[in-house]
């Protein structure tokens, strides 16, 4: 069986199919843990790789330990994580060197990350062999220490814009004085602790940078993290534990830097979101509560609800009769999830592939953003082979190996909140209150009408960064470009007089929709270049566009510019706008060759474009009167 799946991410590898091969390497990693990893790794290069670039990712790794047995797992776990990793190392112990040097690899324009993986004892000698200091010395140690990490950071960021990956150090070895070290703010580890807060706080508040926590990854282990053997003939600490521990993590990294977090949680219900069949126990015997078996269930939904706070979407997909499970949501004392904390309720008897893709398809989202949690073996496999980009995942006895689980395995790390993600829930349940309004309409100017929209447009503060880069990452059907940036990125934009960089938030009879467009906008002395336009497929359909788009010819008017320039970059999801800029009153003035590129000239001031179903109201930039946007 596991060679079956060897065989099968392989043969994925090779036709392309990068979900497919994802899905079986996650499978066979997680089966056969180290050798697993090597075996991959090592069939890599005897495939013809056929994956896309936007599915590859460039990695330099450079640190004070070898860092090349890190490679094979970390190519692996990339594959695990649809993603082709070309890892290289940089010369050993020579970690300054690259930093300085203009012509390291650090700064070529085919890097995309940077990992950044020190020793503590590598750069304090002697570290391990010294429980404790001098009180008065340890500001200076600490100082030393961190201020190191930092000075590499920053000039790597006054260089380069390229996003940073920084191991934490580790405070668990330390060879002399035993339990002394830990009885006070003067012992190594306490050292290192400050050093690592002061590294997590430089990632947090720096541009693209991410911190990764070594002391987590060594408990998570345990012991089997480190091989002395290892370190003394090779100058690697780490076994192979250890290396699966840590590539596992900077894949995780990774995919959250480049915004593939997955979006939705599915979720069966009996025997997985409570104990026992509804059907056949009723609704009151089941089994979810605070004492056994039911606390594991409750657990699990624990944690469920702190993922919606997070921003994820939670879904029901379960063959049950809905007016039971309904029932359950409502009234058993022991659920700690409700029916308003799922935005979507499928219970019914359809196949669960079906409810899969209507779920993806009523909250118009793509099926790879979606993770499934099921006890069923046949229920899961169905999935996996009607939809492998789906992360599917076995419910057991116990709940936390699925949390675990789909931690590691799901692609849930996200590095900010939002506060769309915070209220995501409620605007889904309230897209499904527009749906009904859109159903009893007579047409769709009625429905557009009785909508009662309103927009907001402003331009990217300290606010909005985060949900500006989100939806660049993120957007990929109403998307021109479909350029992908970071909040780092957006901030330099922001900062530069020579781009504009506006959003749009919208709100309606229903509740708001949050920030839900942004507009990136290159300036020139005559004509401004509309470098990214894009709306969340949520509002797609409703002619907020026309708004957006004469709002931002508006103001480009005002401030001196003559035209409005559109781009766009056919993709195999964003054929829905191949037409807009046509239909918007845009000239078309150029075209490449046989990727279909096409340019489109608006000449200043617009005429007719607007639409009567949005009110528009200017922050930050210019504003103009309301009737003007009908016109």
């Amino acid at each position: 069986m596991s060679l079956d799946l060897l065989s099968a991410a392989c043969e994925a590898i090779k036709t392309g199919s990068i979900e497919r091969a994802s899905a079986a390497a996650r499978e066979y990693l997680n089966s056969n843990p180290v050798l697993g990893e090597m075996a991959l790794a090592s069939r890599l290069g005897d495939v013809q790789v056929s994956i896309s670039r936007a599915d590859t990712v460039n990695l330099y790794m450079i640190g004070s330990y070898t860092l090349e047995p890190l490679v094979p797992f970390v190519q692996a776990w990339g594959v695990a994580n649809a993603l082709f990793l070309n890892a290289r190392v940089g010369p050993f112990g020579q970690y300054w060197q690259e930093i300085l040097s203009a012509e390291s690899p650090v700064y070529s324009t085919d890097t995309d990350v940077v990992f950044l993986a020190l020793r503590a004892e590598d750069l304090v000698p002697d570290l391990e062999f010294r429980p404790t200091y001098d009180v008065n010395k340890v500001g200076s140690i600490v100082e030393d220490l961190a201020g190191q990490v930092e000075a590499m950071v920053k000039k790597i960021r006054e260089r380069s814009r390229v996003k940073i990956i920084v191991q934490g150090f580790d405070i668990s070895r330390c060879y002399a004085g035993g339990l002394i070290a830990f009885q006070g703010d003067n012992g190594t580890p306490w050292i290192i602790r400050e050093c690592n807060l002061r590294i997590a706080n430089l990632a947090r508040a720096a541009q693209d940078v991410v911190y990764l926590d070594t002391e987590a990854m060594v408990a998570n282990v345990g012991p089997q993290w480190y091989s002395e053997s290892n370190w003394f003939t090779s100058a690697n600490p780490l076994s192979g534990y250890g290396l699966r521990e840590l590539a596992r993590n900077l894949v995780r990294a990774v995919v959250a830097m480049r915004g593939k977090t997955k979006k939705c949680i599915v979720v069966d219900l009996d025997n997985t979101l409570w104990g026992g069949i509804i059907g056949e126990d009723g609704p009151h015997g089941i089994k979810v509560g605070h004492s056994y078996p039911g606390n594991n269930y409750s657990f699990l939904q624990r944690w469920l609800k702190a993922m919606e706070g997070l921003g994820f979407i939670l879904a029901i997909n379960s063959k049950n009769e809905e007016s039971l499970v309904r029932e359950v949501l409502s009234t058993h004392p022991g659920m700690v999830l409700r029916d308003n904390d799922f935005a979507l309720i499928l219970a019914n008897w359809n196949d669960k592939a079906s409810n899969i893709r209507e779920i993806a398809a009523r909250l118009n989202i793509g099926t790879d953003t979606l993770v499934f949690i099921d006890d069923s073996p046949a229920e899961l496999d169905l999935i996996m082979q009607a939809y492998p980009e789906v992360a599917c995942c076995r419910m057991d006895e116990m709940p936390v190996q699925v949390i675990r689980s789909v931690t590691e395995n799901g692609g849930l790390d996200k590095l900010t909140i939002t506060d769309e993600d915070r209220s995501r829930t409620a605007m889904y349940l309230a897209q499904e209150r527009r749906a009904k309004l859109e159903a009893s309409s007579d047409s769709l100017e009625e429905f557009l009408r009785n909508l009662q929209m309103r927009a907001v447009i402003g331009t990217v503060d300290s606010g909005s960064v985060d949900r500006v880069a989100q939806l660049t990452q993120k957007t990929n059907q109403f998307n021109l470009t479909t350029r992908r940036y970071t909040p780092g990125e957006i901030q330099a934009m922001a900062k530069d007089p020579d781009y504009r960089v506006f959003w749009l938030e919208l709100e309606d009879k229903f509740g708001s929709n949050g920030i839900v467009g942004v507009a990136i906008i290159r300036v020139t002395a005559s004509e401004w270049r509309i470098d990214t336009l894009l709306l969340s497929c949520r509002v797609m359909g409703r002619t907020v566009e026309d708004a957006f788009v004469r709002a931002i010819a508006d103001v480009a008017w005002v401030q001196g510019a003559t035209a409005l320039i559109g781009e766009y970059i056919p993709t195999k999801r964003n054929s829905v706008v191949r037409g807009l800029y046509q239909r918007l009153g845009f000239v078309q003035i150029g075209e490449s060759g046989n990727d279909g590129v096409t340019l489109w000239k608006l000449e200043l001031p617009a005429k007719n474009l607007g639409t009567p179903y949005v009110t528009v109201e200017m922050r930050n930039e210019v504003s103009y009167k309301k009737e003007e946007t009908a016109s």
